[in-house]
């Protein structure tokens, strides 16, 4: 029977990182609101912007609005938050 060597390797193993002059930068992102929406993606009107994405872990973006794949009924909706009142 074959040994098989097993070894514990850190959770970045085999990542590059930047190095420090090419630091990453972190920013708040604007206040938004958020929607789920579940439903038949063929009763999803136009009016919202971005079309629902059907493929599994994908995502559209039209303006400051984003659909958000969750599962085969279910997206989240994002939007600024002075959008809220007319994503309603």
């Amino acid at each position: 029977m074959a040994e098989t060597d097993l070894m514990s390797r850190p959770a970045l193993f085999g990542i590059a990182l930047p190095s420090p002059s090419e630091a990453a930068v972190v920013e708040a992102a604007p206040p938004s609101c958020r929607f789920v929406f579940r439903g038949d993606a063929g009763a999803f009107g136009p009016s919202y912007g971005p079309s629902l994405p059907t493929t599994p872990n994908r995502a559209t973006q039209s303006g400051s609005r984003a659909a958000l794949w969750l599962g085969p009924d279910e997206w989240l909706l994002i939007a600024s938050s002075g959008e809220r009142d007319a994503v309603c």
